[in-house]
Formats: C-alpha cells, structure tokens, sequence
C-alpha cells in the first residue's frame, strides 16, 4: 500500500508523454520506453484491494486493465489468503500450469491445506509444485501443473468452476473452515 515501486506495463500504441493511473491515483513517474512498454511507480493506496491500471497518451487515446493491479499489506498473522489465480480458464484433459498468488501459500501447501474442489464428476490431478516469495511484498507465488477431466467428458458449451481453498492450519481438511476460498478458475 505504501506505493514507491516500479511497475512494468506492456501492450501496444503506448506514447512519450503518457500518463497512468491506479485506479483514480496517478502515477507519480512515468517512463516511456517504447510503444509496447512503459515504466511508472506506484502511487501510495489508501486500501487495500485490486484497481483497474489505465494508460492515457497525449493524443486521448487510452487503454484500461480492470483490477490490474492489487494493493496488499504485509500481513504476519499467518492466515492463507489466495488474491489472485491465473489463467483463469484451463482446457478439459490438457496439463496446465496454474499460479496462486497470497500469503502464507507455501505454509497451506506443507503443513496446512491447499485443495482444489470442483463437481463430483471432475477429476483433478496436481503436479509438479513451485514456489516463489516476493521479498519486497511478502507475496508468495505458488505454481503447479493442473490437469482436470470430467465424467462424462464435458459438453462443447459446458464448464466447470473449480474453487481454491486454502488454509495454514493443518486441521483445516477435516473441519472444512478454510481461512481462503473465494478464488475460482473454470475448465
């Protein structure tokens, strides 16, 4: 929250002279760089929470990333809390890398509970675990490979909703309170 770092944006049409906003907070520095990417740092948020990222360039045009960008504090308490998934959609039956990003992550994955809870008919095969902590923000990154087939096979129109729910207490599968549950991904 406390703001000060520099965020990298990418995408296309960007112009010197652009100016971009954090949710209705302008960035205090602006880099150009080039037309695809462009530097600027972070202002200082007054909540926590996901902001949508805008680029305006001096001609008017502009572009705006909904909840692109999520404000956190660095939290001690040693809650999970799952703020972000991505993708979010995986393919039925094709091995997908999927990131969480939260706190206390690699602790719900060892010692507490980290569980992916779909329909009955969905299968779900985790493999392959990684793990990253931002040491600046605390955020902690957790990778792994997803494969999830449904029976009978999924409809072409149909979806499933896959939860991520986490939890630093190893108590948590058994009792079914988890302190994170609020992410989803589909497939």
């Amino acid at each position: 929250m406390a703001g000060g770092i520099e965020i990298t944006l990418t995408g296309s049409g960007f112009q010197s002279g652009a100016q971009v906003f954090f949710g209705s907070q302008s960035a205090p520095i602006v880099t150009f760089i080039s037309s695809t990417t462009v530097r600027a740092v972070l202002p200082q948020a007054v909540q926590t929470g996901s902001v949508n990222v805008s680029l305006v360039n001096p001609n008017g045009t502009n572009a705006t990333k909904p909840g692109g960008f999520t404000y956190v504090t660095l939290n001690t308490s040693g809650r999970a809390e799952v703020i972000g998934v991505e993708p979010l959609a995986v393919i039925e039956d094709l091995q997908t890398d999927v990131t969480l990003r939260g706190r206390n992550l690699i602790a719900a994955h060892n010692a507490g509970s980290l569980v992916l809870r779909g329909p009955a008919r969905a299968t779900l095969t985790l493999t392959n675990f990684r793990s990253t902590t931002d040491q600046a923000t605390g955020i902690e990154e957790l990778t792994f490979n997803v494969r999830v087939t449904a029976s009978p096979p999924l409809a072409s129109q149909e979806r499933l909703v896959v939860q991520i729910l986490a939890s630093s207490r190893a108590q948590a599968s058994n009792d079914g309170v988890f302190e994170s549950s609020r992410q989803m991904f589909t497939v």
